[in-house]
Order: C-alpha cells, then sequence, then structure tokens
C-alpha cells in the first residue's frame, strides 16, 4: 500500500457492497439481540451495514481519482446479482469479539468474482492483493 504521510490528507477507505434496507433491517433486529447481551460493544448504525470486498486502509486523497479510476474498471463489465445473508459470527472468537460478521450464502461466488477484479484493479496502483481467500 501507498505511504501515507503525515501530513497529507487522507481518508480511511474499504470497497464494500451496500446491504438493501430488508437485509439492515433484519441484521438490525439480530444486533439488538445481541446488544443486550454484549452492552459494552460499540455496534455500528444498521445503515452502515456492508460487505466488505476489500480493505484499502488510509488512501492520500490525492491518489483517490487513481483508485476511481481502477473500480470503474474493474465493475465495467458486472452483472448485477443477488447475495443471501445467513448465519452469524465472530472474530477472533465469540467471546472476545471485535467484529461480528453475516456469512454470505448465495452470491458468493458472483461476489468472490467481483473481489478478484477489484484485487486485480487495484494491485496496479499501490494495493497488494490479500493472501486471504
Amino acid at each position: 500500500m501507498k505511504d501515507v504521510g503525515p501530513d497529507l490528507p487522507s481518508v480511511r477507505a474499504f470497497v464494500a457492497i451496500r446491504l438493501d434496507d430488508a437485509t439492515r433491517s433484519a441484521l438490525r433486529a439480530e444486533i439488538d439481540r445481541l446488544r443486550a447481551a454484549a452492552p459494552y460493544v460499540a455496534w455500528v448504525p444498521a445503515e452502515n451495514l456492508h460487505v466488505t470486498l476489500k480493505f484499502l486502509g488510509h488512501v492520500e486523497a490525492n491518489s483517490l481519482d487513481e483508485v476511481t479510476a481502477g473500480l470503474e474498471a474493474a465493475v465495467r463489465d458486472s452483472v448485477p446479482f443477488d447475495l443471501e445473508i445467513r448465519g452469524l459470527g465472530a472474530f477472533p472468537t465469540p467471546t472476545r469479539a471485535r467484529v461480528v460478521w453475516a456469512g454470505v450464502r448465495a452470491g458468493r461466488e458472483a461476489m468472490g468474482a467481483l473481489a478478484g477484479r477489484i484485487e486485480a484493479a487495484l494491485e496496479p496502483v499501490g494495493f497488494p492483493r490479500e493472501a486471504r481467500p
């Protein structure tokens, strides 16, 4: 990843799929249930729930045009697809959860292909491919 200097403006960025209202509403109900059992957790507002395809980290503001162009190329020939969200998990462990995640059941292949195109498009502009699937 490109280095971000201390005096350069940057944004913390990631590439994600925004969830539809019905899915966010269903997840909100689960979050409300979990919130009662874990009041110490800082829960993300339901309107911010998403499926992350690639975390970019801090990106210099002057690099955003290059990143945007790479993303536009990656999605240019994409076709819409549906996701089915099922199941919850946490890492590093459920008892020491830092992140609660919802699994993707249907649409994984299309989502994986899109993520692969994003990885390929952003690698030349300084964002290495992730080792994990």
